[in-house]
């Protein structure tokens, strides 16, 4: 009986390890995600610059060139809270800094903030 147990054990260990593998090796280019045509591109940039507009206005907006592609970093502060500790904010999985936009007026209150446009996410 126990032949069986260690045959799924094996099997479940055998796929982790594939899919650990599968995240680690790099694809294709160093560029981490990419759009599916040029208009996929324009109706994504729309929509995202639409989103941000609903946001407070940055007082600072830095593109950090990596090996792997551009990170877009956002700065926001008020002039009563822009001497103490930031907050970073990192969105969720398919997201990006507009998601903050039912908190982020509220969390400038206590701290300044930056927020990120990870690699291989929209934005």
């Amino acid at each position: 009986m126990k032949k069986p147990l260690l045959i799924t054990g094996g099997i479940m260990l055998g796929t982790i390890f594939l899919g650990v593998l599968v995240l680690l090796v790099p694809r294709g280019g160093p560029q981490v995600g990419s759009f599916t045509s040029p208009g996929a591109k324009a109706e994504f940039q729309e929509a995202y610059d639409l989103a941000m507009r609903a946001l407070p206005v940055p007082d600072k907006m830095t593109d950090l060139e990596t090996s792997y592609g551009t990170v877009r970093v956002y700065y926001f502060a008020t002039a009563e809270t822009s001497s103490k500790e930031p907050l970073l904010l990192l969105p969720g999985r398919s997201a990006s800094t507009p998601m903050w936009e039912s908190n982020l007026a509220g969390l400038m209150q206590g701290r300044p903030v930056y927020s990120i446009d990870l690699l291989g996410e929209p934005g």
